[in-house]
């Protein structure tokens, strides 16, 4: 049960002019994800130069980046319990201050194994971060307006991921030291403007929704529609967060033998495709209902891989990577907004479980893929990605018609 000072409206208030869904806590969370963001864009792209700095190899370089997504991996579905037992609110400002401490102790780090252990306790507050806010959003948010509210807010973040490699390179001149620290000040911030700003009571002296139960993950799984969603989390975490960065670079400069350059312009073509079209697919999944857009998500991914399987060349390279940004554009609003649905805003581990997908598709993806890539062939790589995927489609189409409408639902038996 949450407790009575975590609760919050299911529709937020507001200016009188403004839009009935788009309330303060929607506005918040935006802003703290981008913020967020932002500083995860310039840390990232120099663990590796930290590393030479710390005199370490490229094997304990790739543990070290590797750790952070690891962390959150395993601390999702805790996370969700925590939510549950003290409240969204509580568990996203911790998980911020946890993630600006262990930042500036990674900043400070002295030998590659302290840097390892700290960004790798960090995913913890990341874990923490994300789970609640998500279930935050999900639960103040009204159903007919979920998938706006989830384009919104990942559109902040892809808009901060891109900018913050930008911000990055301004500070390459000085020591990768720099940007751990920047990154520990920009989530600091948002952990003081959260503290501030989301309310522990609705302002308006309107009743407070009412306390139940959280939804238990068994039944939520008893929803083919909640099944969807973790299969196209999965996938997509496996091939957009995972293959797209890893395998394909590599399948770009050894077998199509062109300038890696392409890569980068590939990664920043996909990230623009991202960042204007995700507000847009979170209309579509309010308009449409969850089912038509979380299908033609995994239907995108797929066609991206079957591209350079079938028509390996630049140009398809190219056009994978818009592919694979209209897919997790529609996959984040679609997936979360129905999962919210499925759940009626209760149920942090459940939303936990949603997040736990997509990590554990980002750790596999690479891993799986890479190893197909180098024992059997690139083709095997990418059919079995596009596999994945298809799966995921396959599962959204299993949707039962009346129960992908915005609407709250409960969990329909198999």
């Amino acid at each position: 049960m949450l407790r009575n000072e975590e609760t919050a409206t299911t529709a937020p208030t507001g200016d009188p002019g403004q839009k009935p869904w788009l309330g303060r806590e929607i506005q918040v969370l935006s802003a703290i994800n981008f913020a967020n963001a932002v500083g995860f864009g310039i840390q990232a792209p120099t663990l590796p130069s930290f590393g030479l700095e710390l005199g370490i190899g490229s094997t304990m370089i790739g543990g070290i980046v590797a750790a952070f997504s690891l962390g959150r991996m395993l601390s999702n579905i805790p996370s969700g319990k925590f939510v549950e037992r003290f409240g969204e609110r509580s568990i996203l400002i911790g998980g911020l201050v946890f993630l600006t401490i262990t930042s500036v102790l990674a900043g400070l780090s002295m030998t590659g194994w302290q840097l390892l252990l700290f960004r790798g306790i960090g995913g913890i507050g990341s874990a923490c971060y994300t789970v609640a806010a998500m279930a935050l959003l999900l639960r103040v948010t009204p159903a007919s307006h979920r998938g706006r509210a989830v384009g919104i807010y990942m559109g902040a973040f892809y808009l901060g991921a891109t900018s913050g490699p930008v911000l990055g390179a301004l500070l390459s001149g000085f020591s990768p030291r720099v940007a751990f620290f920047a990154y520990a000040a920009g989530v600091g911030t948002s952990a003081i403007i959260a503290t501030l700003a989301l309310p522990r009571l609705d302002k308006s002296g309107k009743k407070v929704a009412a306390q139940t139960a959280p939804m238990r993950v068994k039944d939520a799984l008893r929803s083919a529609s909640y099944r969807a969603a973790l299969a196209a989390n999965f996938a997509t975490g496996w091939g957009v967060y995972g293959v797209r960065v890893s395998v394909l670079p590599l399948f770009l400069i050894t077998v199509l033998q062109e300038n890696p350059a392409w890569v980068g312009i590939g990664l920043a073509f996909g990230a623009a495709v991202q960042v204007a079209f995700t507000p847009v697919a979170g209309f579509f999944t309010d308009r449409l209902g969850r089912k038509i857009p979380l299908a033609l998500s995994q239907l995108s991914i797929c066609t991206g891989f079957l591209l350079v399987l079938f028509l390996p060349a630049l140009w398809s390279f190219l056009a994978c990577f818009g592919f694979f940004a209209a897919g997790a554009s529609l996959s984040a609003t679609s997936a979360n907004a129905l999962a919210g649905d499925v759940t009626g805003g209760r149920g942090g581990t459940v939303m936990a479980v949603t997040q736990f997908a997509s990590d554990t598709g980002m750790v596999a993806g690479p891993v799986l893929a890479g190893l197909l890539a180098q024992f059997l062939s690139y083709n095997a790589a990418f059919a079995v990605s596009a596999s994945v995927a298809a799966y995921g489609l396959l599962s959204a189409l299993l949707i039962r018609p009346n129960n992908n409408k915005n609407k709250e639902a409960e969990p329909e038996p198999t």
